[in-house]
């Protein structure tokens, strides 16, 4: 599936949201409005006071559910205790080959 796009009409909107600094002017209405609603606060004033772009890009890439889920797995596979000495050097058909533990021994379901 390809990545989405935006298509050039948007890219121009953004960029002149941006460029006319329209995120200032909308926030200073907004503010504007509460401040009649609410004249006894004072946060209203300082936010006026202090208007700008809150927004960036970030600026490391986020890990996703799946590229997490593949680190996880990686992590657990290095830390694995599991080690073969000599893979598979007999063939394993036999039930009696198959039923012996690490040790040699029999194995056995009886405890």
């Amino acid at each position: 599936m390809a990545a989405k796009q935006r298509s050039k009409h948007q890219k121009e909107l953004y960029t002149a949201y941006k460029n006319q600094n329209r995120f200032a002017t909308n926030r200073k209405r907004k503010l504007l409005k509460l401040q009649k609603q609410q004249p006894n606060n004072e946060q209203i004033t300082i936010a006026l006071a202090n208007i700008k772009y809150r927004r960036k890009t970030p600026g490391t890439a986020m890990f996703s559910k799946t590229k997490i889920a593949q680190l996880t797995l990686a992590g657990k596979v290095k830390k694995s205790t599991i080690k073969f000495d000599k893979p598979f050097e007999k063939q394993m058909f036999k039930l009696g080959t198959r039923a012996h533990t690490n040790s040699g021994e029999v194995f056995s379901w009886n405890f």
